[in-house]
């Protein structure tokens, strides 16, 4: 007897399952897209700010190694460090910005 009890409650569990899927499914999938769309969009902008950063610091360890030479032209490392300012990112604007200053 206890059986067929068992038997209708795991069927109104299967069936309140169904209902709660047909009702939120779409909202969950949705959710999962912008939650995984939101995480990849915000590792590309990481990429993207690690690629500028690297770029900058090759620029100004060019810049650093024309000044270290034995005659160097002090008005072209100036406007070298300039250049590495207005296309770097904050931390090396500012290094490149001092070095051009000195």
């Amino acid at each position: 007897m206890s059986d067929i009890f068992q038997e209708v409650q795991e069927d109104l569990r299967a069936e309140r399952a169904r209902q709660f899927w047909r009702r939120w499914g779409v909202a969950f999938g949705a959710l999962a897209l912008l939650v995984a769309g939101g995480v990849g969009g915000w590792q590309a902008w990481r990429w993207q700010e690690l690629r500028q950063a690297e770029a900058a610091s090759t620029a100004f360890a060019a810049a650093q190694r024309s000044v270290e030479g034995d005659n160097p032209d002090f008005a072209a490392a100036a406007r070298r460090f300039a250049e590495v300012a207005a296309q770097s990112p904050a931390g090396y604007r500012v290094m490149a910005r001092l070095r051009a200053a000195a």
